[in-house]
């Protein structure tokens, strides 16, 4: 069964591009975007992780606020939750589309009008034998 669904989408740079969206509840991702660029699938997880960041400081206004008599802005410590991103390249993105998107081949296509040169998998493995080499239980 495909648990992903693939829609087209236009980055800020102007390229056409793909995201993917869960169509079954056993989707263990819950959204996907396609970077050409970066040749990079990153899968976004719903498992969160608190991180502290620092980051520039603003007034009331919205304007940021800098240290007295420099031009070096004020930074705060912030506590984030950020969800988790895999990444997938290479052979690994095709792999990937194969096994679980429902319309595979468009985006596909979309990795084809990007110029890629993205190499089908010498050797495709089931999903069972990764879920096996992952040591996944259902």
């Amino acid at each position: 069964m495909k648990h992903y669904y693939a829609y087209s989408v236009d980055l800020e740079n102007g390229q056409s591009s793909f995201s993917l969206i869960p169509l079954t509840k056993e989707a263990v991702y819950v959204e996907g975007k396609f970077f050409p660029q970066s040749e990079r699938l990153v899968m976004v997880s719903p498992v969160s992780k608190e991180v502290f960041d620092l980051i520039e400081k603003f007034d009331d206004d919205g304007n940021m606020q800098f240290v007295r008599g420099t031009q070096v802005p004020k930074r705060e410590r912030l506590r984030l939750n950020n969800n988790v991103n895999h990444q997938l390249k290479g052979s690994d993105i095709l792999w990937f589309l194969e096994n679980y998107v429902e319309n595979a081949q468009f985006a596909k296509d979309i990795i084809d009008k990007s110029k890629l040169k993205l190499q089908p998998a010498a050797n495709m493995e089931t999903v069972e034998e990764v879920k096996k080499s992952l040591i996944i239980t259902e």
